[in-house]
């Protein structure tokens, strides 16, 4: 039986419940404020605000401006901002932050302390002092520096060292810049620093490079003092001449990015090992991925410097614990033999225990020369942003570098001095996030009906199983896990995130193959349970998620077994769905099966949404229906036609879709009709050309951008002019051939951004206009009419039918916009915030 009530009291509530004795709190916190102000030096009698000025109209309008603007203010980001606090809010790593670590904020905002000197805040100071060695003793770092005798014993350990900086980010960057400082473990009798090569430099251990007693002796045996090797190693320090110059001076190229294997899913069987005779300056081992919750095998990384230090070669190793590291809290504490436990009852804890490799990882972070930690990472601390922190194994490796908006220090010792760092506090809490994120994942598992299906990334244990028998245990798995008390501790990811996709049924019961296709749908589902514009409020959204994208050349192999998973082919990159468990709320009363319900409903209606019949000549490259360059000839009844010619005589640049509705079409013969899916587009665009489909008589030529890959752009024109003429190609433009426009590169062209609007299009200098000239050469298409891609527009150049002048005229069509929208899509982020910048400026004039 897990004790829910133990972290009730942390949190406001997602009803507000915890509202009644909180106000007073705060309360308080302005009391206390107002008291430390009007008692510093009472006797000076100098005030500001005098009754005067109270009373004067101009400090009345500024009151009521400042009133008027905050409670505008305030209501706008009540009615939309995102209901963190809710249960049903599972996107993104945000949630509501603990009431202590509030309180903590509040209190130290109000004083606007800088802890980059004692004596500007000697409060906070302290506090960010005491938060590291809290944060150090979960990381089983040693903050006792009595204990540094021997730092290569088991017992005596170096003096561990951190801050809290401003986010993760910096506390990262801060631990790379020292990671130039790298040692070895050669071996063999001592050298003088003179004689040692570039190798052995970048190889020194960390202990020689950081030694305190390296300045002594200079000045004991050469009477170098400590300010001149200061002021001489400065001119050479890469603070000084940069990162570049380091690397050009030492030929130090440029790695290739890539992620880790554990967090890909590629297996160490598929990493091709490159010899180098490069040093390695660091290997960040990360300690859960924002994207999929994965740790990285910490445990394999230092044992893999182990063994290269008996080679004479080392590196630092760095652990981004910024999401997981507060998850050490859940762990044991060390005993000494024979001591007691003195641990509180069964019911304190989660009820499910942290896998064991992630355990694993957890316990050998104490390993690493440095980590970081996010506070403010709310699955991690539940502190305000922003609070970052780093601590370095050895405090001789500390670099004083980014200081923090030093509340966040008043906030994390608050939190923590309330919640505890153990795990009756925030192990408990965090234990129970693994539990409610094991609970989602027995609901999505086994999620599937007539219409889709739902596959985590993280596998099933039975899917791990060869042959016949693979698909007969799956199906028993997900059976057995519809019961929730079932395989939970085999179930989610490392660290509390959640990453799967859907895919729909065909109307015969087969799986949907295209990844696009699939694509299409879980951002139809995200943006349904999400909110991208002001337009939308948050109470209608039902339940929150989020979405990232596997992108084919980072994730490789895992991609490509994720998309078999879900019955895919293709190399197009894949769009995925996250949720993130950090409110420990949503097992009560078996709310998860509400909200994974509501998940079912909502995917199940984006599934019916897609099947609609929809033909249209304008094409879209996100729209099911409409993904189809197409170019017919037909016929319409005379008086249709009538009409047509009537309207584009008058005007030129009327198309049909503006003029004709409810039109009988009879006779149509398809000229090029190509598949725009995915599979069949071209990997890149046309280099030294832009291609066109050319079309229809000697005397009425026409010509339509070929559509090769997405995004696009669509670039039509009827009656174009040619010098010389075209009369002897009378049969190939009845079957439709392709035209080069020369000189005109598309890759380096594409995308389309920023185009003229329609009515200026003449008068712009946009390249595809009226009266613009192009330099073309035509060739006999030899593909069939309804031939599929990729490769469509490659012609044999045995068969060029003419070099000539083409000219537009004035019936041109671009567009931009709808041949690359999806009217379901979640909108761009630019207009999202154009529209959110809209909205806030009619609310607050």
């Amino acid at each position: 039986m897990r004790n829910t009530k133990l972290w009730v009291p942390w949190f406001l509530g997602p009803q507000a419940e915890n509202f009644a004795w909180f106000k007073p709190c705060i309360n308080s916190v302005i009391d206390e404020q107002r008291r430390a102000r009007a008692l510093y030096y009472p006797t000076d009698g100098y005030k500001f605000t005098t009754s005067a000025v109270g009373d004067s109209p101009t400090y009345l309008v500024q009151v009521a401006r400042l009133e008027n603007y905050a409670d505008k203010l305030s209501g706008l980001l009540n009615k939309h901002s995102i209901p963190f606090w809710s249960a049903r809010y599972s996107a993104h790593m945000t949630c509501d932050t603990s009431m202590p670590a509030i309180l903590g904020y509040l209190m130290t905002m109000l004083f606007n302390p800088n802890n980059i000197a004692l004596e500007a805040s000697p409060n906070t100071t302290l506090l960010e002092m005491m938060v590291g060695e809290k944060l150090c003793s979960i990381l089983k770092y040693n903050f006792n520096p009595n204990n540094t005798s021997n730092p290569n014993s088991a017992d005596n350990l170096p003096t561990a060292w951190g801050h809290i900086t401003c986010d993760g980010t910096v506390a990262n960057l801060e631990s790379i810049c020292k990671t130039f400082k790298v040692e070895t473990c050669e071996g063999g009798d001592p050298k003088l620093f003179s004689q040692l090569s570039t190798w052995e430099l970048l190889n020194l251990k960390v202990s020689i490079i950081a030694t305190p007693d390296t300045p002594d002796r200079l000045q004991k045996e050469h009477g170098i003092s400590s300010k001149f090797l200061q002021d001489s190693f400065g001119k050479y320090s890469i603070q000084t001449i940069g990162n570049d110059a380091l690397e050009k001076e030492f030929e130090i190229n440029k790695p290739v990015q890539y992620m880790a294997a554990a967090i890909t899913g590629i297996g160490s069987e598929n990493v091709i090992n490159v010899p180098v005779d490069k040093a390695v300056f660091a290997v960040v081992a990360i300690i859960g991925t924002t994207e999929e919750g994965a740790v990285d095998p910490l445990a394999k990384v230092l044992k893999l410097r182990k063994k290269y230090q008996r080679l004479g070669m080392s590196f630092i190793v760095h652990a981004d614990a910024a999401w997981g590291g507060y998850f050490a809290s859940t762990l044991p504490p060390k005993r000494a033999k024979g001591q007691p436990d003195n641990s509180p009852d069964e019911g304190d804890y989660a009820a499910i225990p942290l896998r064991k490799e992630t355990t694993k990882q957890l316990l050998h972070l104490h390993l690493a020369n440095s980590i970081t930690i996010d506070p403010h990472k709310t699955a991690a601390g539940y502190v305000p942003y922003p609070a970052g922190t780093l601590y370095y194994r050895d405090n001789r490796m500390k670099y004083l570098g980014s200081k923090p908006a030093a509340a966040a220090a008043g906030a994390t010792f608050l939190s923590h001095k309330v919640i505890g760092l153990n795990q009756h506090g925030y192990g408990g809490l965090l234990g129970e996030t693994v539990f409610t994120c094991s609970r989602l994942s027995a609901h999505w598992a086994p999620m599937e009906n007539k219409k889709f299906i739902l596959v985590p990334l993280n596998t099933l244990p039975s899917e791990e199983t060869e042959g016949p028998v693979r698909a007969d245990a799956l199906d028993k798995e997900k059976q057995e896990i519809r019961d929730p008390t079932q395989l939970l501790g085999s179930l989610g990811s490392d660290l509390i995130v959640n990453t799967f996709a859907c895919n729909f049924r065909l109307e015969d019961g087969t799986l949907n193959d295209d990844v696009e296709e699939a694509n299409n749908l879980n951002r139809r589902i995200v943006n349904r349970l999400s909110v991208t514009s002001p337009d939308k409020l948050p109470a209608e959204v039902s339940l929150f998620l989020t979405s990232t994208e596997f992108l084919q050349h980072e994730y490789g192999a895992c991609a490509d077994h994720f998309k078999k998973r879900l019955g895919l082919k293709g190399e197009t990159n894949l769009f995925v769905l996250r949720n993130v468990t950090i409110l420990p709320f949503p097992t009560e009363r078996n709310f998860i099966a509400k909200l994974t319900s509501i998940f079912e409903k909502v995917a199940s209606e984006e599934v019916d949404g897609t099947t609609k019949l929809y033909l249209a000549y304008k094409p879209l490259f996100y729209e099911a229906d409409s993904r189809t360059q197409l170019v017919l000839e037909a016929e319409v009844p005379d008086d249709a036609m009538s009409a047509y010619v009537e309207a584009r005589e008058s005007n030129p640049k009327l198309h049909l879709t503006n003029l004709l509705k409810n039109v009988q079409v009879t006779k149509a013969r398809i000229l090029k009709r190509r598949d725009l899916r995915a599979r069949f587009r071209d990997s890149s665009y046309p280099q030294n050309y832009m291609p066109f489909y050319v079309y229809g008589t000697p005397e009425e030529t026409h010509i339509d951008h070929m559509l090769l890959c997405a995004p696009n752009i669509q670039l039509s024109a009827d009656k174009v002019n040619f010098d010389p003429p075209l009369p002897g190609l009378k049969e190939e433009l009845e079957k439709g051939a392709i035209l080069y426009v020369n000189e005109v590169s598309e890759v380096s062209m594409q995308p389309f951004v920023m185009l003229p609007s329609a009515t200026g299009l003449s008068e712009s200098n946009f390249f595809f206009r009226q009266g613009a000239s192009f330099n073309v050469t035509i060739y006999k298409d030899t593909h069939e009419a309804e031939s599929m891609g990729p490769g469509l527009s490659a012609v044999n150049t045995d068969l060029e039918l003419i070099s000539a002048k083409m000219t537009l005229t004035n019936n041109v069509y671009v567009d931009k916009d709808w041949v690359n929208s999806d009217p379901l899509a979640i909108k761009e982020v630019n207009e999202g915030l154009e529209a959110w910048k809209v909205k806030i400026d009619k609310e607050l004039p």
